[in-house]
């Protein structure tokens, strides 16, 4: 605003000082100095607009990098060697998986038991259901209870779904040993015609 207004008023100084005995000229001159302020003032917006444009266009440029960050790579986070299959004792291997049947892992923390079902989610994509041990997802038939209440419903519900694999993570994190068991079977009776794997949360006895 500043290198706006110093050269325009010193040049409104000299036309005022040059022409201080015509009165005419000089009359002229005081009518048109609010609309000289108001040109400035136009001046000075514009060039404030032209930088909070920079300053949008600056954060959306990064939220557009942000956006196309490459997924995190799911499989540097697996130790394929220690998930077993609590079933069969066997490494579970994620490229021979049965058409049904349940197949609970097994491993010590950190080998990447969570990354697997991550990993298999993506690749299997909408032909899988991948209910996570904490979420926030909506099903019809919300009830008020129990913990253990809401999962009978959502995996009754998941039952439903036209998926073929459900994949759980910890679902019995938050569990009684009562609700556990109840749904330990619930999830044996969808194996019946689904592909199960899951992830449990085994209580030291």
């Amino acid at each position: 605003m500043l290198c706006l207004l110093v050269p325009v008023m010193a040049i409104t100084a000299a036309l005022f000082y040059q022409n201080m005995n015509d009165l005419p000229v000089f009359a002229v001159l005081v009518a048109r100095l609010p609309r000289q302020v108001q040109i400035l003032q136009v001046c000075y917006a514009l060039i404030n607009q032209s930088v909070n444009l920079s300053v949008v266009r600056s954060r959306l440029d990064g939220l557009a990098q942000a956006l196309a960050m490459s997924e995190p790579d799911l499989a540097q986070r697996i130790c394929a060697d220690g998930i077993t299959i609590k079933q069969s004792q066997q490494v579970f291997n994620p490229q021979n998986l049965p058409k049904i049947g349940r197949l609970t892992l097994t491993g010590k923390n950190g080998v990447g038991k969570s990354s697997q079902l991550l990993l298999l989610k993506r690749k299997l994509g909408s032909t899988a259901f991948y209910l996570p041990a904490k979420h926030e997802l909506c099903f019809n038939g919300r009830i008020q209870g129990s913990t253990g209440q809401k999962l009978i419903a959502e995996l009754d519900e998941i039952a439903k779904l036209g998926v073929q694999t459900v994949l759980l993570d910890e679902w019995d994190a938050n569990l009684d040993a009562s609700n556990a068991c109840r749904l330990d079977k619930q999830l044996d009776e969808i194996a019946k015609e689904k592909l199960v794997i899951d992830i449990r949360h085994f209580r030291k006895a």
